[in-house]
């Protein structure tokens, strides 16, 4: 992601393989135009979901805004 140190990006990279680890993330990626990036995670409620993402490192160190949304599959 540019602007964001590799400081901030190994602490969110190890946190997100802890959320795979325990199962809760289904997919990840950057953008393309390297803006940033996405999660999907799997939660029993949109409140768990916030929860999880505002102990992102990167929420934590104010280094990027993350924004949790409901997603409906089909």
């Amino acid at each position: 992601t540019e602007g964001v140190s590799d400081e901030v990006i190994a602490p969110h990279l190890h946190f997100r393989g802890g959320l795979r680890a325990a199962g809760k993330v289904e997919r990840t990626g950057g953008f393309s135009d390297n803006s940033g990036g996405a999660y999907v995670l799997r939660g029993e409620s949109l409140e768990e979901a916030r929860r999880i993402a505002a102990d992102d490192p990167l929420a934590v160190s104010g280094a990027s805004r993350l924004d949790v949304y409901q997603w409906n599959t089909r």
